[in-house]
């Protein structure tokens, strides 16, 4: 299964020709595709090193609502969390509900 996912990233990478990666609800890194060092930010660094992200950029990311978008949601850079803009589009499972994880 996981092969398949990284497969599909790999070719949603290609075809959008930028870097995209899938998240479980924590925004705990499951698969990634090919990244550029000049593209990637400190937030970004630490989530495919450490394969997590920092509470307060899941709280930054919940502002906007992605624990329950059902389309695309553009987040805005945050300088201060050292994040670049970036575009987050909603995957989940059809046997599972959106699960609301995030603090507001």
């Amino acid at each position: 299964m996981l092969q398949e996912l990284q497969d599909v990233i790999n070719g949603t990478s290609a075809e959008v020709g930028v870097p995209t990666s899938l998240t479980d609800t924590r925004l705990n890194s499951l698969v990634f595709g090919p990244y550029d060092d000049a593209e990637i930010d400190s937030v970004r660094r630490q989530a495919l090193l450490l394969r997590s992200t920092p509470e307060c950029v899941r709280e930054w990311f919940g502002r906007y609502g992605i624990d329950t978008a059902t389309a695309p949601v553009r987040i805005p850079a945050d300088p201060e969390r050292e994040l670049a803009s970036r575009v987050v589009v909603p995957a989940r499972r059809a046997s599972s509900p959106p699960v609301d994880e995030f603090t507001h």
